[in-house]
């Protein structure tokens, strides 16, 4: 059983036009294919630093600030950096890993101060 790509109707397999629409089966069969053999560009790819980065950064929030923090921001820094060369997406979580990186290091300390 085929389907219409147009207007989503079943036909029989021997069908060359839509029963429902009249949309020549075949040719809308082969852009079909034509569009899954696209690979994906390279910017429509996430960056694997910013997701670290913002990961790394929820991370300190609960435990290890001290080492948690200065890394989501170097990795926050080189995200920043990769998207903005290789067009990629990510930025907000690059964004969101530096800024929750530096309150990772400002609690740090003022837990510190709390306590000592």
């Amino acid at each position: 059983m085929k389907y219409c790509t147009e207007c989503g109707a079943p036909n029989d397999d021997q069908s060359r036009y839509c029963d429902r629409c009249g949309k020549d089966l075949d040719e809308m069969q082969k852009k079909a294919e034509v569009l899954r053999m696209v690979p994906k560009r390279e910017s429509d790819k996430y960056s694997g630093l910013a997701i670290a980065a913002f990961i790394v950064s929820l991370v300190g929030l609960i435990v290890f600030a001290i080492i948690c923090g200065p890394i989501s921001i170097i990795f926050s820094i080189v995200a920043i950096v990769e998207i903005r060369q290789k067009k990629r997406k990510g930025f907000g979580m690059a964004v969101a890993g530096l800024v929750i990186g530096v309150i990772d290091i400002i609690s740090y300390f003022v837990l510190m101060d709390m306590f000592m």
